[in-house]
């Protein structure tokens, strides 16, 4: 569930893209995530790419791993 909560918060952080573009790049990012490691549009907002990297962190002690600490993230306390 928190997976794939990390996914909809990288999309919701491209929506000043054309939805056209979009698929490509979450799809392109999925396959570098996973062979590569993550590599953030510059674009993205710091507090979504701490998020996003703490909910795929490989180290347990680092990684998110509950709703609470998810909704404690200041990623939801930014301003939209």
């Amino acid at each position: 569930m928190l997976f794939s909560m990390v996914f909809q918060i990288f999309r919701q952080s491209l929506s000043s893209l054309d939805p056209k573009d979009k698929i490509p790049i979450i799809q392109e990012n999925i396959r570098k995530i996973s062979q590569t490691g993550i590599h953030f549009p510059p674009s993205m907002s710091a507090d979504a790419q701490d998020l996003i990297s703490r909910l795929l962190s490989t180290d347990p002690e680092k990684r998110i791993t509950s709703w609470d600490e998810v909704l404690a993230h200041p990623f939801f306390a930014s301003p939209i």
